[in-house]
């Protein structure tokens, strides 16, 4: 089934906050076997937004709507979706004493303006907001609906895991012919976008079923296996398998992992604990290990040091090895990471360290570069990752 996705607010589009909701709900909707067709960023304006759905309900099966929900004059999405589908607002009593019982919670009267968010176009069914004022709303028609949510990301993620995702696959079940659709990622270091389209040749086609795709990130490039019909998991499999036997040891971790996620998850397994000294990110590295751990997961880190580069003045090869060989042996670690950058020469060197080998390494690209923490964390752990996988 075809989708959109319509985001709302004159800030988006003044440049003011960036529209994160549109690629959140794409990937999600994505999962569940719905493409998306077309993004859409809209003016707070009534007769804009109502002519966009008005042209959209006859194109997609399924309309994402979020933002213009606010209690404030300048919120128009209710009276739009009102005008577009002939459906004049009411007020919902019971959404009002939703919208009450929010404020009473905080202890706090609820303002006469918030009776606003109450109003819902008739004949569209309300999906409550367990964290915010501003309810959401869809009209069912027959085998196509239209969503309206909220615009703040937490609140809209919420609202759709809670009302608008269980519709959805419902709807899917129900579905004589049923497009299935499964996605891999694969994050891989050391090779540029460019070159890695080059190297897979006549597999990296948006054309074909998998189709693959790539992405950028710091550090980092994604490919991205899209297989659709009833043998999308072994076509999505046989593909991955293939991708993995051309580029080989630059691919991180499983599919969808993070290059945190899979060192975490590697040495977990291994029963390996990590030591790091931290040169180069202030303290970035360590808080993008230590949030992909859970439970026992955090006894892999066996010591972190952060420090600025002034403190501890290393050059690249032996004693940087020596540094790494050091923290191994005092915090009695399988695995020792030293991360370093040198800003006047725009190096980031890497020393990797057991009790049996070590490994040298450099973060590439650096120059003119404002991503460098997550450039080389990204690299800086892959580069750790490969050196516990082999």
């Amino acid at each position: 089934m075809s989708a959109c996705v319509v985001s709302i607010g004159d800030e988006l589009l003044r440049g003011v906050s960036t529209d994160t909701n549109s690629a959140w709900l794409a990937s999600r909707l994505l999962e569940m076997g719905y493409r998306t067709g077309t993004f859409n960023c809209l003016p707070d304006d009534k007769a804009t937004i109502a002519r966009k759905l008005k042209q959209l309900a006859n194109e997609f099966s399924i309309i994402i709507v979020s933002g213009g929900l606010g209690p404030t004059m300048d919120d128009v999405t209710r009276d739009a979706a009102a005008e577009a589908f002939y459906a004049p607002l009411e007020l919902r009593p019971e959404v009002v004493d939703d919208i009450r019982c929010q404020f009473v919670s905080r202890g706090l009267d609820m303002p006469p303006r918030n009776r606003r968010q109450a109003e819902v176009p008739k004949g569209a069914e309300v999906m409550r907001n367990s964290i915010g004022t501003a309810c959401g709303f869809y009209f069912p028609r027959g085998d196509k609906a239209v969503f309206f949510m909220p615009g703040v990301p937490r609140e809209m993620k919420k609202m759709f895991d809670e009302s608008v995702a269980p519709l959805l696959l419902e709807w899917k079940e129900g579905q004589k012919e049923r497009q299935h659709v499964v996605t891999k990622k694969l994050a891989v270091y050391g090779i540029g976008e460019s070159a890695l389209e080059e190297r897979l040749g006549d597999l990296s086609s948006t054309k074909t079923n998998p189709a693959i795709g790539f992405s950028c990130s710091p550090g980092l490039n994604t490919i991205h296996i899209i297989a659709e019909g009833d043998q999308a998991e072994e076509l999505a499999a046989e593909m991955e398998r293939k991708v993995r036997a051309i580029v080989g040891r630059n691919i991180v971790g499983k599919s969808g992992e993070t290059p945190a996620e899979a060192v975490i998850s590697r040495a977990f397994n291994k029963q390996w604990n990590i030591a790091i000294i931290d040169l180069a990110t202030g303290g970035y590295l360590v808080s993008e290990l230590t949030k992909s751990m859970e439970g026992e997961q955090e006894r892999v880190l066996a010591g972190a040091e952060v420090y600025s580069p002034s403190e501890m003045n290393l050059e690249w090869g032996d004693e940087l090895r020596k540094r790494a060989q050091k923290v191994l042996n005092e915090r009695a670690a399988d695995v020792a990471l030293v991360v370093f950058h040198n800003a006047e020469e725009e190096k980031a060197p890497i020393a990797l360290a057991t009790d049996k080998r070590t490994r040298m390494s450099e973060v590439p690209f650096l120059r003119g570069r404002r991503d460098l923490r997550q450039r080389i964390t990204n690299y800086a752990l892959a580069e750790l990752w490969a050196f516990i996988e082999a």
